[in-house]
């Protein structure tokens, strides 16, 4: 982290939580200055393709 000016976190599911206490020890620990949080979703079909879960 100390030779990049940015760095991106990302999780899916239950990792989220994980992810956003790794970005709130970073802030506290002053090796991040800004925190933007973006939510985007993946739509995943079923095995017969005929619905998303």
């Amino acid at each position: 982290m100390q030779h990049h000016n940015e760095v991106e976190l990302s999780a899916l599911g239950i990792a989220i939580a994980n992810m956003v206490t790794i970005a709130e020890i970073l802030r506290n620990d002053g090796l991040s200055v800004e925190n933007k949080i973006i939510a985007s979703f993946v739509d995943i079909k079923d095995d017969s393709g005929s619905r998303f879960v």
